[in-house]
C-alpha cells in the first residue's frame, strides 16, 4: 500500500509495485501522513479537514472506518508489531495500542518538549525506535517507551 500526501488516495500492488491502482480516497481526508499494516487492518493517520485523525480498513483499503486518535494531535507516523500498534505523533511521543486503537498508552516524553515523531518502528529483537524532529533524534526504548536512549550518530 502507499498513500499520496494530498487528496486521502490510498494506491494498492499486487505485482510487488510494478503497477499501482486506487483503492479508494479517505471521504475529506487533505494529507494521508502514514499508513501501516496490521494482522487483520490497515490503519491511516490523516489530516482531515482541518482535524487530526486516524482511520482503520477491514477490506484492503475498500472502506475505512473513523477511529479515535491518541493524544488528539497529529498521527504522524504508525507502525504495527504483532497485536500492537504504534502511533509517533505531534505531541513528540509514542503512543501504543494493544486493543485495535481502542485505547492508547502514552510513552514517556522523548526529547523534552514538544516535537513531531515522523518515524516509530520496532526490529526484530522487540526495540522501539522513534525519530524525532527539533531535535532532530534517533531514540531507542527496550521497555515499550518508558525510557529512552538517544542513538549513537
Amino acid at each position: 500500500y502507499a498513500a499520496t500526501g494530498s487528496k486521502g488516495d490510498v494506491y494498492k500492488s499486487t505485482d510487488g509495485g510494478v503497477s499501482w491502482f486506487n483503492t479508494s480516497e479517505l471521504e475529506g481526508a487533505v494529507t494521508v501522513r502514514a499508513l501501516a499494516s496490521g494482522p487483520s487492518k490497515l490503519w491511516a493517520g490523516t489530516d482531515w479537514t482541518g482535524e487530526f485523525n486516524l482511520f482503520f480498513s477491514r477490506d484492503g483499503a475498500a472502506s475505512w472506518v473513523k477511529q479515535a486518535v491518541p493524544g488528539n494531535c497529529d498521527v504522524l507516523s504508525l507502525f504495527c508489531s504483532g497485536d500492537l500498534l504504534f502511533a509517533g505523533t505531534s505531541d513528540g511521543k509514542v503512543h501504543v495500542s494493544g486493543d485495535d486503537g481502542q485505547t492508547w498508552l502514552q510513552t514517556t516524553d522523548l526529547v523534552g518538549g514538544p516535537s513531531y515523531v515522523h518515524v516509530v518502528f520496532v526490529d526484530d529483537l522487540g526495540m522501539l525506535y522513534a525519530c524525532t524532529e527539533s531535535p532532530a533524534t534517533v531514540r531507542r526504548s527496550e521497555d515499550l517507551g518508558l525510557n529512552w536512549t538517544p542513538c549513537a550518530r
